[in-house]
């Protein structure tokens, strides 16, 4: 059973466990681009039945992570250059505008919130032995919060849901040689919201998301790849 394939507690709620423990193994690489499973699978693997499973499948589908194959199963999603280039396009314009809405809107306790996910990125960042999926946590829920600060739930959603599309472990392992430029840009998107800069929010989180697209073209030409792994 692959590792990242948690079983299901039946005393906690069945569909958004069994979506986050699916998506997990997604974005840990236990199950990689182009690999096909049947819902059955799934629903042996994860302990449920096919209902929650089937919820989940199409959930991920919208999201743009899983296709659904008829009459063969669901495949994870693969992503060409053209595909990265168009996602980070659009993150681009939509971190760049919550960020500048987050230096305009943010509470203290938005604030306060973005400071303790800035505070834990640099935390797993330090560590020795880094733990490639907590990092990749702590680094989502600074962007997630940022959105959440903007006070847009739209833009919130629809920026989650692009931003989200191909989150894997892999796409955490190639910014670590460029961490610390990551951490100083975190930290000068804080401080523009802070500072109630928007201007600055919006400069630095639109460079932020561009040095992240050049590190996966990047990643894609050293390795030959034609599709996100």
């Amino acid at each position: 059973m692959p590792s990242q394939f948690r079983r299901i507690d039946h005393y906690q709620l069945l569909h958004e466990q069994t979506y986050d423990s699916l998506r997990q193994a997604i974005v840990s690489g236990e199950v990689l681009p182009g690999k096909v499973l049947s819902q059955e699978q799934l629903a042996d693997i994860l302990g449920v039945s096919r209902t929650p499973v089937r919820d989940a499948v199409r959930r991920l589908e919208v999201e743009g992570v899983l296709k659904v194959l008829p009459n063969r199963g669901v495949m994870v999603c693969k992503y060409s250059r053209s595909d990265v280039k168009e996602i980070y396009m659009l993150r681009i314009v939509l971190e760049g505008l919550a960020a500048n809405l987050a230096a305009q809107a943010a509470t203290k306790k938005d604030i306060a919130v973005l400071e303790r996910w800035h505070l834990e990125v640099e935390k797993q960042a330090e560590t020795d032995n880094i733990d490639v999926l907590a990092l990749g946590r702590a680094n989502q829920g600074f962007h997630q919060s940022l959105q959440r600060a903007a006070g847009s739930p739209r833009l919130r959603q629809i920026a989650k849901m692009v931003s989200e599309t191909f989150i894997t472990t892999r796409s955490t392992t190639i910014i670590l040689p460029r961490l610390a430029a990551f951490l100083q840009q975190h930290g000068g998107i804080l401080e523009a919201v802070k500072q109630r800069n928007p201007l600055v929010a919006e400069r630095l989180a639109k460079e932020h998301v561009r040095l992240a697209e050049s590190l996966v073209l990047s990643d894609m030409s050293a390795r030959g790849l034609d599709y996100v792994e």
